[in-house]
């Protein structure tokens, strides 16, 4: 079901494992949009993963990658957009994003975040035991949540919510917003 009265472009922030690709895809699909993750835009200009780059170029480096990587995304037609979970580090990317769409932030609480970005491809948080990765978690959080908050055009707490459920709300928050 494709809504022609959507935002062009939609963007999703958050902390890493609050879920940006999964509802990006989700909400992709029920809109009827191009899904884009910015962090496979970097991987693949680089021909490298995230981690890799981290640790052969640093993350300064990965910053540049992904300031070129969305400064793309809003060159798109219409699209969902997932972002990393720093982009709104950067003032540029935040400015972007707001001016070219709409822009959801995907709140979820640390024990959410601990549980679901312990994969091992987070730089961030790599080689971390339980309890220094839900330190670090918190630590960053309180630096970026404020980012997050002035980002965004909306707020969801997505700590006890599929992410299909996540996705429905978006949809409908911005057709409410549009009308």
């Amino acid at each position: 079901m494709t809504c022609k009265h959507m935002a062009r472009l939609i963007f999703l922030v958050g902390f890493m494992g609050c879920g940006k690709t999964t509802v990006g895809e989700t909400l992709s699909e029920i809109i009827g949009a191009r899904f884009i993750d910015s962090d496979a835009l970097v991987e693949s200009a680089e021909g490298m993963d995230i981690p890799q780059i981290f640790a052969s170029r640093g993350e300064a480096y990965f910053r540049t990658l992904e300031r070129r990587a969305i400064a793309e995304t809003v060159k798109l037609r219409r699209a969902v957009i997932a972002t990393g979970g720093g982009a709104v580090i950067n003032p540029d990317n935040v400015s972007d994003m707001r001016g070219n769409g709409f822009v959801a932030w995907l709140k979820a609480d640390e024990n959410f975040i601990s549980r679901h970005a312990s994969d091992g491809a987070r730089p961030l948080l790599a080689g971390m035991d339980d309890g220094q990765r839900l330190k670090t978690i918190r630590a960053l959080l309180r630096e970026r949540e404020p980012l997050y908050r002035s980002a965004s055009h909306f707020v969801l707490d997505v700590s006890a919510m599929t992410p299909y459920e996540v996705a429905i709300a978006i949809s409908t928050e911005i057709k409410r917003s549009s009308t």
